[in-house]
């Protein structure tokens, strides 16, 4: 049940940057600007250093945070993917972020083909950011979180 879980989380996670993908470019900019507006209202209600914060960092690097969002996620799901799926392989991090760069220059060669859009570099780059913040996340949360809960419940265990 986990393997499915997993396996599919990663193929609806997958698809969802596809269809961003898959936008044109006007579809894409309304998309960015739908968000920037959303950032603007939430910059305008805010204390001053989160309107600063929204205004000066978000707002104009928007598109690029959601290259990096989007394969953070990515890695997270990928890396669970190999957890789950192959449990005797171990270099299953170094997997999760080649097949996730794979992703990422496949997905670059599928914008290309995208009117407006093109294949660039830059987002290759930004993927891989992304992809190993969100396996090292998921690695940190195994390493360290996962074995607290053990160790707690092996504890409480012996108590009994």
């Amino acid at each position: 049940m986990k393997k499915n879980l997993s396996i599919i989380s990663l193929i609806l996670w997958m698809g969802i940057i596809f269809i961003f993908s898959h936008q044109p470019s006007d579809a894409s900019t309304e998309s960015s600007q739908f968000i920037v507006l959303f950032l603007t209202d939430i910059a305008a209600i805010s204390p001053t250093f989160l309107s600063r914060l929204i205004s000066n960092l978000l707002i104009p690097y928007i598109r690029e945070l959601a290259h990096i969002f989007l394969y953070i996620v990515l890695g997270m799901v990928l890396l669970n993917a190999y957890y789950v799926a192959f449990l005797s392989v171990k270099t299953k991090e170094l997997m999760a972020l080649f097949a996730g760069i794979t992703y990422a220059i496949f997905d670059e060669i599928h914008q290309y083909f995208i009117p407006g859009r093109a294949f660039q570099i830059i987002d290759i780059l930004l993927d891989t950011i992304g992809l190993i913040i969100g396996i090292g996340i998921l690695m940190f949360v195994n390493k360290f979180i996962t074995k607290k809960i053990f160790k707690k419940e092996r504890i409480h265990e012996t108590k009994n």
